[in-house]
């Protein structure tokens, strides 16, 4: 399928993190780096990156009543934290570098 940004889906077919599948997410924007789309899950500020074949996108009726959204940017980081993909999910995880053990969250943080 192909997605756009603004537009809605449904995560499907997670085996980690199956949580998740059936949550309605908004598509932010691909990243050129990992392939993945970078979505963000409905009411809530985390973002993930995930691979077009694990979301399925919601109706045109669906779509078109979330069309005058207005699309989401992606706020910096808060100084000394740093962003990294869980390889085996494919979800973003993030941690503060004074403390990796310790701060390794997978939402993410805010200033």
């Amino acid at each position: 399928e192909d997605f756009e940004a603004g537009s809605w889906a449904v995560i499907t077919g997670l085996r980690r993190d199956g949580e998740l599948n059936g949550k309605r997410c908004r598509i932010e924007g691909l990243d050129k780096d990992t392939g993945r789309l970078v979505v963000r899950l409905d009411g809530s500020n985390r973002y993930l990156r995930l691979k077009p074949a694990n979301l399925r996108a919601e109706g045109a009726a669906a779509q078109a009543a979330s069309a005058a959204a207005a699309p989401t940017q992606f706020s910096p980081l808060p100084l000394s934290w740093h962003e990294t993909v869980d390889k085996a999910s494919g979800l973003s995880y993030f941690w503060k570098e004074s403390d990796p053990a310790g701060t390794v969250t997978w939402t993410r943080p805010r200033e």
